[in-house]
């Protein structure tokens, strides 16, 4: 026998029709979740079976997978995201990285308090993945009362990693979506048709909505 499958199941989820499991998907249980959606897209694109939402959990939300869904397929993850963790976003009046205005064009960002940054470079984080360094002038940051809100560094200026604009964009979407009231009323959960799991966690149900065609 070989090891352990996890299964991910689309389904119809219509309120006036039957709920149909339109793909199955398969995978080791150690492969995260999110790495099916590919494939899954792929497939439900061949069979003309696309939705235009899928309702997912946490484990299918990541920026990359979010943009290329969209982009690639003109699907919408809904789901949970993770929140912003930074300890600006912790604490009242904390500038987090939403503060800022990011002018993709001309590859800078701008603080509340006006100042531009200095420095804007492509990258690779520590998981090979592409994001975005941006630095802001240690000597600027050093003079603005608004210091203590915004960076603890003592060597430089305020420092932002972004992800690229695809992924930028619709992960701050999707952290939006996630404060408005009834979100969480139509997320799978454990407890609710379209999150079902069996055991061990092998097993998850997308709900799809709208079926085109």
């Amino acid at each position: 026998m070989g090891g352990l499958q996890g299964v991910h199941l689309t389904e119809t989820c219509e309120e006036d029709g039957p709920n149909l499991i339109t793909h199955v998907e398969t995978a080791p249980s150690t492969s995260p979740d999110l790495r099916a959606l590919e494939a899954v897209d792929d497939d439900l694109s061949e069979k003309g079976l696309l939705p235009e939402r899928h309702l997912v959990d946490a484990g299918y939300m990541g920026s990359k997978e979010m943009a290329d869904a969209r982009h690639g397929h003109g699907v919408d993850l809904f789901g949970p995201v993770r929140r912003d963790g930074s300890w600006q976003a912790k604490i009242p009046g904390g500038i987090d990285s939403t503060r800022f205005e990011i002018d993709w064009e001309a590859q800078t960002a701008t603080c509340p308090e006006g100042k531009k940054s200095r420095y804007w470079k492509p990258e690779l984080n520590r998981h090979g993945r592409d994001v975005v360094a941006v630095l802001f002038a240690k000597a600027v940051c050093d003079a603005c009362e608004k210091r203590p809100l915004c960076t603890r560094s003592r060597f430089t200026g305020r420092e932002l990693t972004l992800r690229p604009r695809p992924q930028h964009e619709v992960l701050l979407e999707a952290r939006k979506r996630q404060s408005t009231e009834g979100f969480w009323e139509r997320v799978p959960s454990p407890r609710r048709r379209g999150g079902d799991r069996l055991p061990r966690g092998s097993r998850l149900r997308f709900e799809a909505l709208a079926l085109r065609g």
